[in-house]
């Protein structure tokens, strides 16, 4: 079977920033991010990718997944 997909390490929302990551205090399964000019992640729109062809897209970020398709518009 080929493989169709690409990882890419970047986090989505609906406008381009910077930010790090953190873990929760109280939950360590929860990301708490905060944006900083000298961030680890890239922020980036799904339209800024400029996909082609997007068969599915699986979103897991708690109540910030409005946030995510404010980005996707175009996609």
């Amino acid at each position: 079977i080929e493989e169709r997909g690409e990882p890419y390490r970047l986090a989505l929302s609906g406008r381009a920033a910077r930010v790090t990551a953190r873990t929760h205090p109280a939950n360590r399964g929860v990301a708490v991010l905060e944006e900083r000019a000298d961030g680890d992640v890239e922020v980036i729109t799904l339209d800024s990718l400029e996909l082609s062809e997007l068969a599915l897209l699986k979103i897991d970020v708690g109540d910030g997944y409005l946030e995510v398709l404010r980005g996707a518009t175009e996609t």
